[in-house]
């Protein structure tokens, strides 16, 4: 999602930690199958530029949950491991001597947090958080690709300077990686071509610093409060910000447990979702109506079930898409297909107890 991590996970009390996934500690060298390079940061920069490849970092802590879950099921499967064997991989203690600088440089603040360079050494992309194997892959392979990357970005609006589109994702995806400066010349640019804020970037700035202010009201009050972010939703002639809008809404209203607002939002970011979109999402929003079944009313599960089914059409092999499917067509009392439907993720994923717990309980 564009929205920034910050505006997300300022819901939660300051005065709380995150909770982190009960994991044994790691020691050192514990960090899943990947050939790690064997050498200094800086060894690792210049073997890249020789062998024009990507460089892979994977920056943790030694108190970070999350890193250490990402070492014991990410990196340490067999389809991640083959992947990054024509990168070159390092991974550094956040908070080190050796890692601690690059991290800052790089604007590394959250773990765990993976930054691919160029093989020049130029900051190219980054994956926040921790993903399982499949969502991990996607992504690698879509900065491997070049897609949506800062140097394709940054391409499109040299070749086209009016694509302001183009300047406000490279701004976003540069500002996380420690470019603030630069990030704010490019947005400076987008402002001064759009006064009106007709665009979708203009709008997108808007709607960002509309839903940043509404967080920080919270985190005083207590109190969240979204009737300018609605209206402005409302006055929008862009269905993309519509979607980006809603949907950011319907996270927000999650982590705050007011389920009835929360799928208000999902229904009318689903409504407005575009099509490259639409599996995601809809996975996304069918497994958050699933949480809350309790509160459903028959339509919402029918809107759950459909979103799902476009989902698992999408990818059908996809064991979390299929697992979603399948609790959808449960809660709608379809329990043959439920059934099925989990007996594919048994096939697709034997070693995995949680779909044959859930086999059972579709009775």
């Amino acid at each position: 999602m564009w929205i920034t991590t910050l505006a997300l996970t300022a819901l939660s009390s300051p005065c709380a930690p995150p909770v982190a996934p009960l994991v044994a500690p790691a020691s050192r060298g514990d960090h899943g199958k990947i050939a790690w390079f064997e050498g200094s940061y800086k060894d690792a920069v210049r073997a890249a530029k020789t062998e024009d490849k990507l460089i892979f970092i994977d920056f943790w802590t030694t108190w970070c949950g999350w890193c250490k879950k990402l070492d014991a099921d990410t990196f340490s499967a067999d389809s991640v491991v083959a992947e990054m064997k024509d990168v070159i991989c390092v991974n550094l203690d956040a908070e080190g001597m050796e890692g601690g600088p690059v991290a800052r440089s790089l604007g590394v603040s959250s773990y765990p947090t993976v930054v691919f360079l160029t093989a020049d050494g130029r900051p190219e992309d980054f994956i926040a958080g921790y993903l399982g194997p499949d969502e991990f892959l996607v992504e690698v392979r879509r900065i491997k690709s070049g897609k949506d990357t800062l140097s394709s970005f940054r391409k499109r609006f040299e070749a086209d300077p009016d694509d302001l589109d183009a300047r406000y994702q490279y701004a976003q995806k540069l500002m996380r990686l420690g470019g603030k400066q630069e990030a704010d010349k490019e947005l400076q640019y987008i402002r001064k071509v759009d006064p009106e804020g007709k665009s979708i970037p203009m709008q997108r700035l808007k709607l960002e610093a509309l839903l940043k202010e509404a967080v920080e009201v919270y985190r005083e009050r207590q109190e969240f409060n979204a009737e300018a972010v609605v209206k402005l939703l409302a006055d929008t002639q862009h269905d993309q910000i519509c979607f980006e809008g809603f949907s950011t809404l319907a996270s927000l209203y999650e982590q705050l447990q007011q389920g009835a607002d929360c799928r208000a939002a999902y229904r009318k970011a689903w409504a407005t979702c575009p099509d490259d979109e639409k599996a995601p999402f809809g996975n996304t929003l069918a497994w958050s109506y699933w949480t809350m079944r309790a509160e459903l009313e028959d339509s919402d599960k029918k809107l759950a079930l459909a979103a799902a089914t476009i989902a698992n059409k999408a990818e059908p092999d996809n064991v979390n898409f299929l697992d979603t499917f399948a609790c959808c067509n449960y809660m709608n009392g379809k329990k043959e297909e439920a059934r099925k439907a989990m007996q594919r993720c048994i096939e697709l994923q034997p070693d995995k107890p949680t779909w044959k717990i859930r086999l059972r309980e579709f009775v």
